[in-house]
């Protein structure tokens, strides 16, 4: 199933049992799932290996990344997981708290970017989809590790943002951020200059088409009174 994923550009992967998510986290996914699904999957990508599958298919829907992932991975249930249905809960209605799910899997932590870090990729990969199974998967979790912004002594994120939105891990300024990009003008319109200060994950840095694309999006999404993922 995993090389499926990969080969669909969707390289990053995790499957860990309900139980076995930190308590209140447990309880919010419960609260989302169907009896007997006890396997929670998380799909993403990290780096530039995603872009090419999606930039035949960005004029063919509204939101054509999460159609794409959607197609991939409903594709992939069918054909590898023994009949067993799974449940797509994102994207979709269902609300969940997905960085601290990603947390919880090994994804990074929290930083001063307002968004995980990991210390192997960056910022530079996004949750594509999560869905819950009565298939008993192995459990794939990737290694924990400090947040690489413990260990940053140059913060070079702070210096880089013009409205100082970086403050500490979960005390991002997302206000003023949103302001500041919302301004005509705005140098942060398509892109994040405190993201791309960052020195972490470098190799798996977005082509700058990709930049350009996913920060429309999320424009586009602020401008309407909501926030796109990136």
């Amino acid at each position: 199933m995993r090389a499926a994923l990969d080969a669909a550009g969707l390289n990053l992967y995790s499957a860990i049992r309900l139980e076995s998510l930190p308590g209140e986290l447990a309880s919010e996914v419960a609260r989302v799932a169907e009896a007997g699904h006890g396997t929670v999957v998380l799909v993403g990508n990290h780096g530039a290996k995603l872009w090419p599958f999606l930039t035949p298919r960005l004029e063919a829907s509204p939101d054509p990344v999460d159609d794409y992932s959607r197609e991939v991975v409903a594709r992939v249930i069918d054909r590898h997981l023994d009949g067993h249905r799974g449940r797509i809960l994102y994207p979709g209605d269902a609300v969940l708290p997905l960085q601290r799910l990603g947390a919880a899997c090994g994804w990074g932590d929290r930083s001063w970017l307002g968004i995980n870090v990991d210390r192997r990729f960056g910022s530079w990969y996004a949750f594509r989809v999560v869905f819950l199974t009565a298939c008993e998967l192995p459990e794939r979790l990737l290694p924990a590790a400090p947040s690489p912004c413990a260990s940053c002594a140059g913060r070079p994120c702070v210096s880089a943002c013009p409205v100082g939105a970086p403050r500490a891990p979960g005390e991002f300024d997302l206000a003023a951020c949103v302001e500041h990009r919302l301004q005509p003008g705005s140098g942060c319109a398509y892109r994040c200059k405190a993201r791309n200060a960052c020195p972490v994950g470098h190799a798996d840095r977005y082509p700058q088409p990709m930049i350009r694309y996913f920060y429309a999006r999320s424009l586009a999404s602020l401008a309407r009174g909501r926030v796109s993922p990136l």
